[in-house]
């Protein structure tokens, strides 16, 4: 049965952890290992860790751990019931509670390696280490299509269940119509291979519109069976009346469409510079966009 961690479970997880790490790494001074004992105590009593148990007739014989990062630094399963089935259950309940996993470990631990590999991690070998990593599949996730560099993914929720997609067309387009047929043709395979999955937010940003595409997406779009949904922010008090008719003529073209209008001017406050400006406006149109894709 697997069960929340408790505080008063440590004493005995960390007699578990001690037993086996304590075995496997003998040549180690007892002062590293009593370090590390304390550094992996403190970790599990930490808020931002999360520990799952596995217990048997209420004893715990198994458990897992991850941190803030959603990064698995411990897994432990009791030898006499190893090769049951129960460390995948243990993943598959962190599955549950995340988007992303991520672990590290030793290339020559091939017990460990093969875990992760069999419960779908994918790996990136670095010399003598082995990270891993899982991400959930994206067909139940909301997609959010976004021009150039029209969105900071640095900023966005580490553990968003969004799907960020660019579209790079600053280098082809560079005129008011698309007339060459390579390039219209390179564009709709673009366009094409975004609009995939059950729900799609198409984020534009009025500083940087491309008028010349919008039939073609709305095509795609009704092609696809897409819900479909486009995200417009107000434009800030400091910047020019013209980007108001701009956002006019997106909703114009897309009034078919559910548009989602996000206004950022009341979450930004104080005498700040330009660039935290914007800085904040990106949080705060992720962080709508969140909102939106959760109820879409």
């Amino acid at each position: 049965m697997l069960k929340k961690f408790k505080i008063s479970d440590i004493d005995i997880i960390m007699n578990l952890w001690k037993k086996e790490y304590f075995f496997s790494h003998k040549k180690m001074k007892n002062e590293e290992l009593t370090q590390k004992y304390t550094i992996v105590k403190d970790k599990l009593l930490n808020k931002k860790s999360t520990t799952i148990l596995y217990t048997e007739d209420d004893i715990i014989e198994g458990f897992i751990s991850y941190d803030e990062n959603n990064e698995i630094y411990l897994i432990y399963v009791d030898k006499a019931i190893r090769r049951e089935g129960i460390g995948s259950m243990l993943v598959d309940a962190c599955k549950k509670k995340c988007s992303k996993l991520s672990a590290i470990a030793n290339s020559d631990n091939e017990i460990i390696n093969c875990f992760f590999q069999k419960n779908d991690f994918k790996l990136d070998k670095n010399d003598n280490k082995c990270k891993y990593t899982w991400v959930k599949e994206c067909q139940d996730k909301t997609r959010v299509v976004y021009f150039d560099n029209d969105i900071n993914e640095t900023l966005k929720n580490s553990d968003s269940l969004i799907d960020f997609k660019q579209i790079q067309l600053k280098d082809l387009i560079k005129e008011k119509e698309i007339k060459d047929v390579k390039t219209y043709l390179k564009i709709r395979k673009l366009i094409e291979s975004v609009f995939k999955g059950k729900k799609v937010l198409l984020y534009i940003n009025y500083n940087n519109y491309y008028p010349q595409v919008d039939d073609l997406i709305k095509e795609i779009a009704k092609i696809s069976k897409t819900k479909f949904g486009v995200v417009i922010s107000e434009p800030l008090v400091m910047e020019n009346f013209k980007y108001r008719d701009r956002i006019k003529e997106i909703e114009q073209s897309y009034k078919s469409y559910k548009i989602y209008k996000i206004d950022t001017t009341s979450n930004i406050k104080g005498d700040i510079s330009v660039n935290k400006i914007l800085n904040e406006k990106m949080k705060v149109i992720l962080s709508k966009i969140e909102e939106i894709a959760e109820n879409m």
